[in-house]
């Protein structure tokens, strides 16, 4: 019988392959080829999926069965508003609750995004905002908004748009200047200004959306 360990394990390695888009969105999950694929029984799979449908990354169709995802436009706007309101709790939470050391690991963070952008690194750029956001959730110590942040995020890491532009230089520029505004807040202890920090950030992103989406 597998162990609640392989269950946790495979859970994991198929989250990862739908954020990392080797299932892709549409995907059909057929048991047989995850047994195959992951080297663990159906019980172990059965179980994934479950806990993934809980997450929003995988869903049941009538006749179907299990897929990954797809989100429209629409849905993902509300995913980003729902954010909005829980990092700013937790961002709040974050400027009163981060240690010295937390602060430390913050302003490196700020250095690494700095290069990142001044060098055009694209792709590190984005996962170095990843890397923010899931930071600033565990700062905050905020077990629940944890949790929701974490499906949340998630979520909106798995939406793709095959004809989304990458960011230009300027909307690089912007997002910085967002990204350490936040961080600055936290790093100073300024709760109020932390929450209207991220907030901000995250609706920026959402007018970003809609830009491109109106072109």
């Amino acid at each position: 019988m597998p162990s609640t360990a392989d269950h946790s394990s495979v859970t994991s390695r198929l989250r990862n392959d739908i954020l990392h888009g080797d299932l892709t969105p549409g995907m059909r999950l057929i048991e047989l080829q995850l047994t195959d694929r992951y080297h663990v029984g159906r019980a172990a799979i059965r179980s994934a999926i479950v806990e993934l449908g809980k997450e929003g990354l995988v869903t049941h169709e009538a006749n179907r069965g299990a897929t990954v995802n797809s989100l429209n436009l629409a849905e993902i706007i509300e995913v980003y508003e729902a954010r909005s309101a829980l990092e700013g709790l937790a961002a709040g939470c974050a400027a009163t609750q981060a240690t010295a050391e937390e602060r430390d690991e913050l302003r490196s963070l700020a250095s690494r995004m700095r290069d990142s952008a001044k060098h055009g690194k694209s792709t590190s750029f984005k996962e170095l905002g990843h890397e923010l956001h899931d930071l600033i959730s565990r700062m905050g110590r905020h077990r629940i908004a944890r949790g929701l942040i974490a499906a949340l995020l998630n979520r909106s890491r798995q939406f793709r748009d095959p004809e989304r532009p990458s960011m230009g230089s300027e909307r690089v520029h912007q997002v910085l200047v967002e990204r350490l505004a936040i961080i600055d807040a936290i790093v100073e202890g300024n709760s109020d200004e932390a929450s209207r920090a991220i907030q901000r950030h995250i609706d920026s992103t959402i007018a970003a959306l809609r830009k491109e989406t109106s072109r």
